[in-house]
């Protein structure tokens, strides 16, 4: 009985630190997306197309890039990264 609650409390750890690390990067590519996105259109149309490929949203934030989209190499990729999923 004590193995069972020491694995199921280190599950509930590992979880929990998942849905932090998560969240985390949730906030700063959302914060990304909503800082920078935004000065050209709305976030309703950048989030419209979450889950595209990541071919199509690389290929789409290059061509934001090129019209001027303020976007640092890490930022591109950190929005790539969630947008695609």
């Amino acid at each position: 009985m004590k193995i069972l609650s020491s694995v199921l409390a280190f599950s509930l750890f590992i979880a929990v630190a998942a849905c932090s690390a998560n969240s985390d990067f949730e906030k700063k590519a959302t914060s990304i997306i909503n800082a920078k996105c935004v000065e050209c259109h709305s976030t309703d149309r950048t989030y419209a197309k979450k889950g595209m490929s990541p071919e199509w949203w690389k290929e789409t934030i290059k061509r934001m890039r090129s019209y001027g989209a303020p976007l640092t190499d890490q930022e591109a990729k950190t929005i790539l990264e969630y947008l695609s999923k």
